[in-house]
């Protein structure tokens, strides 16, 4: 059955009376989706070590990026890493704080778009072709008008391609949001230039996640839906 009372016969203990009918005994269950759904959640919470966890990578990555000079490919490797790591904190903060846990398709798409969106740079930094750059600090795709076009897809395609497009542009955002931290971004480009924020605006929204997240109880990250 799929949820509800179930109804059990029970034989009669040995030694019982032989005149004793059955028993019957009724047995609560849940509904497969409820069962489901609370095993999605029970691996999907982000236990407090793995809080501190991300927020030292986070920490650590950037430390290493503004002190050392270390090679270029090294230099990108931690910079996605530190990437990952500060849009899973927020999306998890973000889920807490609205007790509304992400779709998996949407999670994966803002994980995955806040790393690829880097690929940007390769022109630049492989091929040595700056079409991209337009003389600013980073490519013109890392702008809103990216995370608008992205959110707009998101909406207009069907199913789970556009909740994974428009989770994809959630990923972009925050990608964005901590490169503010770190150098001049074309956030308005066409309309404007360069804008920059500095570390402690995006340091302080990364404290307030862990924060959220640190409030007594445990909420899940993804909901049991597709």
């Amino acid at each position: 059955m799929v949820g509800g009372c179930q109804a059990v016969a029970e034989e009669p203990r040995p030694g019982a009376s032989a005149t004793r009918s059955k028993g019957v005994r009724l047995v609560l269950t849940r509904p497969v989706g409820v069962v489901r759904r609370s095993r999605v959640a029970a691996v999907t919470t982000l236990p407090r070590p793995a809080l501190g966890a991300l927020l030292v990578v986070v920490a650590s990555v950037d430390l290493v990026l503004a002190l050392v000079a270390v090679p270029r490919p090294m230099f990108g490797l931690l910079d996605e890493v530190g990437h990952l790591s500060t849009t899973w904190l927020l999306l998890a903060a973000w889920a807490a704080l609205t007790r509304r846990p992400w779709r998996p398709v949407v999670l994966g798409g803002a994980l995955v778009a806040t790393v690829l969106v880097d690929l940007d740079h390769v022109p630049l930094e492989l091929f040595g072709n700056d079409v991209l750059m337009r003389g600013l600090s980073r490519p013109v795709s890392h702008s809103l008008l990216t995370v608008f076009v992205l959110l707009v897809a998101g909406v207009v395609l069907p199913g789970r391609v556009g909740r994974a497009v428009g989770g994809a542009g959630i990923g972009v955002l925050l990608h964005l949001w901590r490169d503010l931290a770190t150098a001049p971004v074309p956030l308005l480009w066409p309309l404007t230039h360069e804008v920059a924020l500095g570390r402690v605006p995006v340091w302080s929204s990364l404290v307030v996640a862990v924060a959220v997240l640190l409030l007594p109880g445990r909420r899940p990250l993804v909901s049991g839906r597709p």
